[in-house]
């Protein structure tokens, strides 16, 4: 599911790039700089300056690589649960 949001993803943002190619990027970057707060213009610097030189799939895989994130997180509070649902177990049984 994810590999599959991943590549639509991409393939949608390809599809928007290809329809703005004569916009002022620039300008446009500079707009949504100024409108975010500082904590997520930090956060997402990185893909505005990909988009800036023409990299408009920047977007996707960042949203990928944060899904992945997520997946990791919810994977190590499900073993940590279990772990501990394990060890309520054991005491509730002695």
């Amino acid at each position: 599911m994810v590999i599959g949001c991943g590549a639509s993803s991409a393939k949608e943002c390809r599809e928007i790039g290809e329809k703005f190619v004569h916009m002022d990027v620039d300008e446009f970057i500079v707009q949504m700089k100024a409108g975010m707060p500082g904590l997520l213009r930090l956060f997402s610097n990185s893909m505005l300056d990909a988009i800036s030189k023409g990299d408009f799939v920047a977007g996707g895989r960042l949203f990928l690589r944060l899904t992945l994130i997520q997946g990791l997180f919810a994977s190590i509070e499900v073993i940590v649960l279990l772990v501990a649902l394990s060890q309520i177990v054991n005491e509730i049984s002695t």
